[in-house]
Formats: C-alpha cells, sequence, structure tokens
C-alpha cells in the first residue's frame, strides 16, 4: 500500500483548497493535509506533524506565499515549496523562485500540479540522501589521523580536515581558500609544481616535500592527490596528507651513522 502523501496547504480559500486536493487525488488516493493561512498556523503545522510538501496560495489577506516561505526556511526543513495561484505575475514568480520557492502552478492549470509535487519530492529526497552522504564523508575523514584536503582549481582549497590543520600548524579558517604552494618550503615548490601539473593528467599523483607551519618549523610530509575534477558531484583534487617528519629525521640519522662507521673504517 503507497504512503499517504502529506499536503500542507496554505490557503485562505477552502473552495480552492477542495479543488487543490481533489486534482492531487486523480494521482494520490490517499492525502493527509492540513489548511492554514497564518504564520502562526503555519508554524504550528510543521512543528506539530510531517509533511512532504508545501501549497501555498500567493496572495491572502493574512498572509502570503513569500511570508510563508519565508516560516518554511526559518523552520530548517527540507520541503518543496510550490505556489499555486491564480493572480500570480511572471514577475512574481521569478521573484518567489529567486526566494527560495521550487515551483508555480496557475489555478487554472492544476495538471501541472502533480507531476511538479512528484518532481521536487525527488529532488528533496536527492537533497536529504546527499547530506547524509556527507556527514558520513565528514565523520570518517575528520576522525582519521591523516590529513584530507579538498581542492577547487578555481578557489583553493575548500575542505581541510583536522588532521590536515594539525599537520600545518594552523587553524581550517586560516586554511581555507589557500593553496599548498602557499607553505612549501622554496627550495621545493619546482618540484612541488612539477607534481600539480601532473595531477591535472594522472590520476593520482604522491610526493614527499617540506612545509613551513606558522610557527616556522619546517616538516616533511607526503601528499599523495587524485583528480576528481571530471566528477559533476565533486569536480576536486583530493589530497591525503601525512607527517613524515620523524621518518626523514630517522632515516638522516641512520645515513650519518653509516657515513660515520665508513670513515671510521678507512
Amino acid at each position: 500500500m503507497n504512503a499517504p502523501l502529506r499536503v500542507l496547504l496554505v490557503e485562505d480559500d477552502v473552495s480552492d483548497a477542495k479543488l487543490v486536493i481533489m486534482e492531487l487525488r486523480r494521482t494520490h488516493p490517499t492525502i493527509e493535509f492540513e489548511r492554514v493561512d497564518t504564520e502562526v498556523a503555519m508554524r504550528a503545522a510543521l512543528e506539530n506533524a510531517k509533511w512532504d510538501v508545501v501549497i501555498s496560495d500567493w496572495s491572502m489577506p493574512r498572509f502570503s506565499a513569500l511570508a510563508a516561505l519565508a516560516v518554511l526556511q526559518s523552520s530548517k526543513l527540507d520541503l518543496p515549496f510550490i505556489i499555486s495561484s491564480g493572480t500570480i505575475g511572471e514577475e512574481q514568480a521569478v521573484e518567489a523562485m529567486r526566494a527560495g520557492a521550487h515551483d508555480y502552478v496557475l489555478k487554472d492549470k492544476l495538471a501541472r500540479l502533480a507531476p511538479a509535487i512528484e518532481r521536487e519530492i525527488g529532488d528533496a529526497k536527492s537533497r536529504r540522501e546527499h547530506r547524509r552522504q556527507e556527514a558520513r564523508f565528514r565523520a570518517l575523514i575528520e576522525r582519521s589521523s591523516e590529513g584530507i584536503i579538498i581542492s577547487s582549481l578555481e578557489t583553493g582549497w575548500v575542505y581541510v580536515s583536522p588532521a590536515a590543520s594539525t599537520i600545518f600548524g594552523r587553524a581550517t579558517d586560516d586554511l581555507l581558500g589557500r593553496h599548498i604552494r602557499d607553505f612549501v618550503h622554496p627550495e621545493d615548490l619546482d618540484a612541488l609544481g612539477t607534481a600539480m601539473n601532473e595531477t591535472l593528467t594522472a590520476p593520482s599523483v604522491a610526493a614527499e616535500f617540506r612545509i613551513i607551519t606558522a610557527n616556522g618549523t619546517t616538516r616533511w610530509v607526503s601528499a599523495s592527490s587524485t583528480n576528481h575534477l571530471a566528477d559533476p558531484t565533486l569536480r576536486a583534487i583530493v589530497t591525503n596528507i601525512r607527517d613524515i617528519t620523524d621518518r626523514k629525521s630517522a632515516a638522516e640519522a641512520l645515513r650519518k651513522t653509516e657515513e660515520h662507521l665508513r670513515q671510521a673504517q678507512k
């Protein structure tokens, strides 16, 4: 059995509300709805029940579609907001869409309403799933000891994980919008530039280089960058970065010890 379509109607005219529900029942036999025509009533409805869509008249004696849209936006609920009106003009429709309305349907063309609702409900589900996936992604990488940086070619670093922030010795807000070259040791800039150019054409590129932290100390890092520029959901370079200073120091200490032994054996 299909779940009922839950509709919050922002409408002062009972007859118009009945017409909307009658039209929707052509495609959704089971509908749960509530009609409100004031801000107070709408806020209460949003708080007390779950809805699939909000359908609002454009202008009412005590309320308006733009005011209803503002109420919905302040609730932080991601619900389709569709205007159903017999009086809305083109300029008003553009104003409503810019404000965040998802669609509008003229009351003499209510046959468009059900398809618009289906489309917008599907889009809302996709947005919510995207946010859930993003939240899981952030939870995973923010607990990782390996730093992760997401870079846009246009705007620089758009995400810096807590571990990456620690490696650079800087607050995350101080790193957003920056580029790796801003922190690389001057002697390693040429080699890094070569690696960055390779990242634009190769699937992934690894490099080791020195960075200068906020307090002026030099640290060795290992970075592996993966090209996701062709992915329409990301369009970025994702870099995994690790602090390898201790490993480099140990290797240098071993090299010096071996050199000392060779000199002593001469």
